[in-house]
């Protein structure tokens, strides 16, 4: 018989490691109920669900009321949490294919090292470091200190033979120099790359000229250490498409994207902890557990409060295509019998509202600047011929804010510029465009974000894809097509707005 059994917390945590436990006791501390769960079967803490690799996990709702079902063969979990934090472990892949070797009692992974046979034997020891594909801080770290821990000296000699050696963490430094200290001998690689070769007996030989003497070396180690990377496991990528979650290219779960710094996704309530957003030190994952700690907290104690209006979906008008359900970055809409919006967790970025084909959806953010109705949208009274009608509209996050710069800066702008402010220019629509123009605009531009800095994740992309699409319906109606115009900025970049605005009114007049 299959056993359902429902649940409430406060937090949903889902990892095992120091990391985790870390998050849960700060949370705990605070009085807040924690469900913790993680794939990692090793855990032998009754108060560790353990999941199994067949177990599958489902989302709905928002913050302040997610709705998870967790289900294998056996039993369901139906857990009502308020926050939900990911921080289970990535993996580790041993690098053998990488230097053309087979694991034996003489080559080994580095995480598989037993460093105790081989703490009273004489003999060579070999650490390969980089020398395929870049290493990473925490791999150099471990290498160093197994080195280290196994006491090189006279009757053991210990190698590490590396290209970039990567030291950009805490303590990295001091720890090369112990090594040094300590005998461990580095032998260094720019623009080469030494001779492996494995016999089928296991042995290993490994062959190189030095870069700087030219001198022909061999070394026949007694045992040698593979490099690993880091790579996320496959229950992560589950994870990240139960929970609506972008990921990077790695597929860790947070993109490289300045809003979601810290341990921010792209959706509210929900954050990414540790090595579940990617490749971090021990330190860095403390520091990760104790600032999701206080963003949860303060989400928690904030619920309720009065929010900024959100954007809205006349049931008249929907057709239920789902449009606003695949566009939403922020998976705010729900679709139960009909198609609404979880207020918490919409961003007001207006993406839904420009892309709807029914103009089945309003927010008050684009409504307010009456853009839509050309009778109301108040051109620049101090407009003259030398200074034409030029409408730019700006994201809030970008070039809003490198617009205000520039007048801080002193750069004189156009009379005639009208400066619309935009939560995301994703949310300008054709019929913002077209009502510029149709109220008078010489020029209309959309000024959006960097291109993978936009905090509505695609709101740019589709912005300017909006503008190229204009554009080619221009020229049929007589507006000539460089009269619409786009560009990318970032918040303080008030040299570069000033420019832009100078050339497009310079591109006007002519």
């Amino acid at each position: 018989m299959h056993h359902i059994k429902n649940l409430k917390s406060d937090v949903l945590v889902l990892g095992n490691n120091r990391c985790a436990q870390r998050l849960a006791s700060n949370l705990m501390a605070h009085q807040l109920s924690v469900f913790q769960a993680s794939f990692d079967a090793s855990s032998t803490e009754n108060s560790i669900h353990t999941l199994s690799d067949t177990c599958t996990i489902e989302s709905h709702g928002g913050p302040g009321s997610f709705d998870i079902l967790i289900r294998n063969e056996d039993a369901s979990i139906k857990l009502e949490a308020k926050q939900i934090a990911i921080a289970e472990k990535s993996i580790r892949t041993p690098c053998f294919a990488d230097y053309g070797l087979t694991a034996t009692s003489k080559v080994k992974a580095l995480s598989e090292l037993p460093l105790s046979e081989f703490t009273d034997t004489a003999g060579s020891i070999v650490f390969l470091l980089g020398l395929v594909k870049e290493n990473v801080p925490i791999i150099a770290r471990d290498i160093m200190t197994a080195a280290l821990n196994l006491k090189p000296g006279n009757d053991r000699k210990v190698y590490i033979l590396t290209r970039n050696l990567k030291v950009a963490d805490n303590g990295l430094e001091a720890l090369y120099r112990d090594t040094k200290d300590a005998g461990v001998v580095y032998i260094k690689f720019t623009d080469t790359v030494p001779e492996i070769h494995q016999s089928k007996t296991g042995e290993v030989d490994i062959r190189f000229d030095d870069e700087y003497t030219r001198e022909r070396f061999q070394l026949s180690p007694d045992l040698v250490v593979v490099d690993e990377r880091i790579e996320p496991s496959d229950q992560l990528a589950g994870l990240a498409n139960g929970f609506k979650l972008h990921t990077d290219p790695a597929g860790f779960i947070q993109k490289e994207n300045v809003h979601r710094a810290g341990v921010f996704t792209n959706r509210r309530g929900l954050y990414a902890v540790g090595l579940a957003r990617g490749i971090l030190s021990p330190a860095m994952q403390i520091a990760d557990a104790d600032d999701a700690s206080l963003e949860i907290i303060q989400e928690i104690e904030s619920q309720g409060a009065k929010a900024q209006p959100v954007a809205e979906i006349n049931p008249r008008r929907c057709v239920r295509c789902l449009t606003c359900l695949r566009l939403c970055p922020y998976g705010a809409i729900e679709l139960n019998t009909r198609v609404s919006i979880m207020p918490d967790a919409c961003a007001s970025c207006g993406l839904c509202r420009a892309e709807c084909p029914q103009q089945a959806i309003s927010l008050e953010q684009f409504e307010n600047e009456n853009l839509i109705d050309p009778s109301k949208l108040s051109l620049s009274p101090e407009a003259s011929p030398s200074s034409p009608h030029i409408i730019a509209f700006c994201c809030s996050r970008s070039a809003y804010q490198a617009g205000q710069m520039a007048n801080w800066m002193g750069h004189t702008l156009p009379s005639g510029l009208k400066i619309v402010e935009v939560p995301c220019s994703g949310g300008v629509s054709i019929r913002h465009i077209l009502g510029a123009f149709e109220a008078g605009a010489r020029g209309v531009l959309v000024l959006t974000c960097h291109t993978d800095n936009c905090h509505s994740e695609y709101g740019n992309r589709h912005a300017h894809a909006r503008v190229a699409q204009i554009q080619s319906l221009l020229r049929p109606i007589g507006i000539d097509p460089q009269r619409l115009k786009t560009h990318t900025l970032a918040s303080n970049m008030g040299v570069e707005f000033a420019d832009i605005i100078k050339q497009f009114e310079d591109e006007l007049k002519r």
